[in-house]
């Protein structure tokens, strides 16, 4: 109402939830909310058995926002807006992970930050593939600061 934007990551982990049932009428009802929806494949997968990613982007984007990104490992990401079909954006390297530990939450910060900068979606989840690329080259989840890709 304040001319905020509210983003979610639904992140499902089925121990947190009673059953899956509940966890997708709380989902349904945050994702009514948001305006940036920044989803995993596996864990979409898991709670709605969805067969691809393109048909979870659009299944979230069906309940209400208006900015899908479906984030697949090593795969590429699904961006779909209320503006244009989706796209698939692919990572710009192939590399052996050390540990995925924060590649999600990091993806989503590069991508967070570059739409705050007004940065297109295609190009915020280039900066979220070139951010989690860098994170899973190191052990944990805080990496050096030299390591850190190079700003939008």
């Amino acid at each position: 109402a304040r001319g905020g934007r509210v983003a979610c990551d639904s992140n499902y982990r089925p121990r947190n939830w009673p059953d899956p049932a509940a966890a997708r009428a709380a989902m349904a009802e945050l994702l009514a909310r948001a305006d940036i929806a920044l989803g995993s494949f596996d864990d979409e997968r898991a709670l709605w058995d969805d067969a691809e990613p393109i048909a979870t982007a659009r299944r979230i984007a069906g309940r209400g926002p208006r900015e899908v990104v479906v984030k697949s490992a090593a795969d590429p990401a699904v961006v779909l807006t209320a503006e244009s079909a989706p796209e698939l954006v692919v990572p710009e390297s192939v590399i052996k992970p050390v540990d995925t530990t924060a590649a999600g939450d990091s993806f989503n910060a590069a991508y967070l930050a570059a739409r705050l900068k007004d940065v297109t979606p295609i190009e915020a989840a280039r900066a979220g593939h070139r951010l989690a690329a860098a994170v899973i080259r190191h052990p944990g989840a805080i990496i050096p600061r030299q390591a850190m890709p190079a700003a939008i």
